[in-house]
């Protein structure tokens, strides 16, 4: 299990062998332009309130720092 760490939060990479990928041929614009600018947030449904407010907490505080 590889675990990264960044600013008190924890994030687990989980790699399933099982998994096979389709190659896409062509543009794809709009998925591009998702993948690009979107802030991509992990959630799941065991998720507590004082989690949710922790992971609130942590990006305004980037945003603080940033504006």
């Amino acid at each position: 299990m590889c675990l990264a760490v960044t600013r008190d939060i924890i994030t687990r990479r989980v790699v399933d062998s099982a998994i096979q990928f389709v190659v896409l041929r062509g543009e794809l614009t709009n998925t591009d332009k998702i993948m690009n600018d979107t802030l991509w947030i992990g959630v799941y449904p065991g998720l507590t309130e004082s989690m949710l407010d922790f992971v609130c907490e942590k990006i305004e505080a980037f945003f603080r720092c940033k504006l």
